[in-house]
Formats: C-alpha cells, structure tokens, sequence
C-alpha cells in the first residue's frame, strides 16, 4: 500500500512538472496539441476500418464516409490555421535570435567559441525552419490525394451497389453483406476492387508511420530550440556582470597606476637623497657602506617595480602591488632613520671636536 501511494505521489509531481513546462513553453503546448489531433486521426482511420468490417449498407457506408471526410476536411483546416500560427511564433523568435546574435557578436566577436555554437545552432534551426513548409505541403498533398482516393472507391462502392444485388460474401470489405453480382459487374472484379482497398489501407499504414517518424523529428528540433533560448536568457545576465566587473577591475587599474607614479616619486628623491649623501660623506666608513647596502636595496626595489609594472601592463586586473608597496615603505622607513643616525652622528664628532 505505502509502495502505491509512494507511486501516486511520484506520478502526481511528474505531471505537475510536465504542466508546468508546457505551461512556460508555447511550442511545446502546441506540440502537445498537435499530437493529440494525430491521435485522434489514428483513432477515426480504425474507426473507418471498422465500419467497412460492418454490417451496415453501402449507402450508409457511403454517407458515413461523406461526413467523416467533411468533418476531416474542416480539421485539416483548423490544424492549418495552427501551422500559420505556428510559422508566425517562429518567424519571431527567429528575429529575436538574429538581434540577440547580433549584440553577441558585438560583445564577443567571430572568435568566441560559444558564439561559433550559438551561430551554427542557429543555422541548423534556420534550415530546420526553411524545409518545414515544403514538409508540411507534401504532407497536405498526401492527405489530399488520401481524400480523393477515399471519394473514388466510395462513389465505386455506390456505383456497384446499383448494378445488383447481394449475391456473396466478399471478406475484408463487408463481411457479412458486400458482394454483388450482376450483368455488368462481376464477383472477381468485386474481389479486385477488396484488394484494391486493402493496398489503400496498408498506404495509410505507410502515411501514419511516416507523420509519426516526422512528429518526432520535429519535437526533437523543438527540444534543441528550447535548450538555446534557456541558454540564451542567461547570457544578458553575464554580460551585466561582465561590465560591472570590468568597471572595478578599471578602477582598481586606475588606483594601482597612480600608486605606481607615487612609488616612482618616492623612488627617484630617495636616490637623489643617496647621492647627497655620498658627496656629504666620501667614500668611506661604515654609515658609507650602509648607504651603499641601501641604494642597492633601493635598486633592488627599482628592479621589483619594472617587474611590477610589466605585470601590470601584462595582467593589469590580476596585479596585486600591496607586498611590494609595504617592503618599499619598511626600507624607506630604515633608510630614514640611518640617515638620522649619521646626522647625529656628525653633529657628536663636531661637538667633540
């Protein structure tokens, strides 16, 4: 028992998300449609085999079929005007792919790889769409000429019916009462004319398997269309994205560039500085080698920067100057206090002296 209800409730959540999808989806709603009209087709064309199994008269016969092709003609109609309707959704959803190609491939350009898809795609969905009117003409000639042939045998089924009368059982086309005989009519060419109905039933056999085989075709391509506009609708949404990103991915550029310039300041009156100094203190002693270690550290910074700055030409957005500006300033910072260190230093030995 718990097994079915757990069935129920998996069935019931299927079909909710069936309606729903063919709730969002218009093609697929009207696919549903479509096919529901081929069912009930299927199910008239049994119906016509089994009132030709009957035992109704030919003249009943004869008017059932009249109705029924009338009935079909007005359906054949109705399902047309969808087609139309059908053709018009896709005529406009075709535009709307070509504008949406358009502002992508001022985005992205020919060499985007997602682009190159997008854009096969939907070569793939306009020859889809260019050979659907020739199927959908050669399936209207097929029912058409299905239509006259049906009016043939039944004004053939009529005319024999007034030559005679029933004299034999023909089996396939009444099985109880169709066989005439008569002067102009014979029993073999009443057995031709059965066989002859038979092959037409098998032709409709043929005609069913080719529309279903052609249904399925084009659910599939509907599918695929389906999947690109879910794929499209994401893609406003990353362009959105893709700016906002790129403004402060700018800014961040900007600020690290006029960090760079105040680095490069800083760098040049630093080595201005030391050779002040060196022609202040000579060549000698030990607050000399220390200001060699430090224009070489200072060099070494010089170096880092270039490297830096080729980075930042290279990643630009990627570039992170923070451990670099926080050594540059630890060594401007010790600098600064040697400095004060010799000039007291200096002010000791003259007070000495």
């Amino acid at each position: 028992m718990e097994r079915k209800k757990a069935e129920l409730v998996e069935l019931t959540k299927t079909k909710e998300e069936m309606d729903m999808a063919l709730a969002n989806s218009p093609l697929k709603r009207q696919t549903m449609l479509m096919e529901e009209q081929l069912q009930e087709m299927r199910e008239k064309r049994s119906q016509i085999v089994a009132e030709l199994q009957s035992e109704q008269t030919p003249e009943e016969q004869r008017d059932n079929f009249i109705q029924k092709i009338q009935k079909d003609n007005k359906e054949i109609g109705h399902m047309q005007e969808q087609l139309q309707e059908i053709n018009e959704r896709m005529a406009q959803a075709q535009e709307e792919l070509q504008e949406f190609q358009n502002e992508f491939e001022l985005l992205a350009g020919d060499k985007s790889e997602k682009f190159r898809e997008l854009k096969t795609r939907g070569t793939q969905m306009d020859n889809f769409l260019d050979n659907f009117d020739e199927s959908k003409r050669q399936i209207e000639d097929r029912i058409s000429a299905l239509s006259k042939q049906i009016v043939r045998q039944l004004q053939l089924i009529s005319l024999n019916c007034r030559h005679g009368e029933i004299v034999t059982n023909v089996t396939g086309l009444d099985e109880s009462l169709l066989a005439l005989g008569s002067s102009a009519v014979s029993a073999d060419e009443l057995q031709d004319l059965h066989v002859r109905l038979q092959e037409e039933l098998i032709t409709l056999k043929q005609n069913e398997a080719l529309l279903r085989s052609e249904l399925s075709s084009m659910k599939t391509k509907q599918t695929e269309i389906n999947e690109n506009i879910d794929k499209m609708s994401n893609i406003e949404e990353k362009k959105k994205e893709f700016r906002s990103k790129s403004r402060e991915l700018q800014a961040k550029r900007d600020s690290l560039k006029e960090e760079l310039s105040r680095l490069e300041a800083e760098n040049e009156r630093l080595k201005a500085q030391i050779k002040a100094e060196e022609s202040r203190f000579g060549g000698g002693g030990y607050e000399m080698n220390r200001l060699r270690e430090l224009k070489s550290r200072v060099d070494q910074i010089e170096k880092e920067r270039k490297q830096l700055d080729e980075k930042l030409t290279e990643l630009r957005t990627k570039l992170d100057y923070g451990p670099s500006k926080q050594r540059a300033l630890e060594l401007r910072a010790e600098y600064n206090e040697l400095l004060i260190n010799v000039v007291l230093g200096r002010k000791s030995v003259g007070v000495t002296r």
